[in-house]
């Protein structure tokens, strides 16, 4: 068992934070997964000030993990494989800068390892246009309410339509799971290289026969209903 003194932080913004919490939830030497706000100027904001634009906060996580089994490389590699690194004006089909992407740093060296895995991409030219990720000095993190604590665990099968409906999962699969991913193995150990795909094997099989059918160009069954995300399953309903 981790003990405090052994754990450091790691802070992503990804889009909703109900997805990104479930990404790292269940990885080796991760301790806890917040979800939170954080980026903006308003203190203790709440869920719907914060999903309304005004407050400058994004939607985020707050990882504590003991470095000794994971490394904070193998965690930047796992959330740029859960986004897409070119999108500035939010995160699939969550849209407005309370959803944009960003890294957090809490140190030196996770700052000089952001910016040259966005080096990495850029140079790579696998994104159609510039990473919009920022790197950012981590301020105050305000904790999300209970509700959207562990909520791919509490609300499963609302977490399950959420996501399938964004687009995410399509996005993941067609973009990182094509060889692009290999661009940022070099963050990985060779063991977290197998246990990252071995994740995301087993995500293909957990969408329970709602398929996601497109971010880019292809309506997904949101769109097709003439409902936005947050309109059918959003977090503006879910409390703080």
């Amino acid at each position: 068992m981790e003990t405090q003194q052994r754990l450091e932080k790691a802070t992503f913004a990804g889009g909703c934070f109900w997805c990104m919490a479930s990404a790292f939830a269940s990885l080796g030497g991760v301790a806890k997964v917040m979800a939170g706000y954080t980026g903006g100027t308003e203190k203790n904001p709440s869920h719907q000030a914060v999903t309304s634009g005004e407050t400058g906060h994004l939607e985020a996580i707050q990882i504590w993990f003991n470095p000794d089994v994971i490394s904070y490389g193998s965690l930047l590699a796992y959330f740029f494989h859960e986004i897409d690194p070119s999108d500035p004006g939010g995160s699939f089909l969550d849209r407005g800068s309370q959803y944009r992407s960003a890294i957090f740093y809490h140190s030196h060296s996770q700052k000089m390892l952001a910016e040259a895995a966005i080096e990495r991409l850029n140079r790579s030219q696998i994104c159609d246009n510039p990473v919009a990720t920022r790197v950012i000095k981590a301020p105050i993190f305000y904790k999300a309410g209970p509700t959207h604590q562990d909520f791919h665990v509490k609300n499963e099968k609302r977490y399950r339509f959420y996501r399938a409906g964004s687009g995410r999962d399509l996005f993941i699969e067609k973009f990182w799971q094509n060889g692009n991913a290999a661009v940022l193995d070099h963050l990985f150990s060779d063991k977290q290289v197998i246990q990252y795909t071995q994740c995301h094997k087993k995500k293909q099989g957990q969408v329970d026969g709602i398929k996601s059918r497109g971010t880019r160009g292809v309506r997904t069954p949101f769109e097709e209903s003439g409902q936005t995300h947050r309109q059918s399953q959003g977090h503006a309903s879910q409390g703080n």
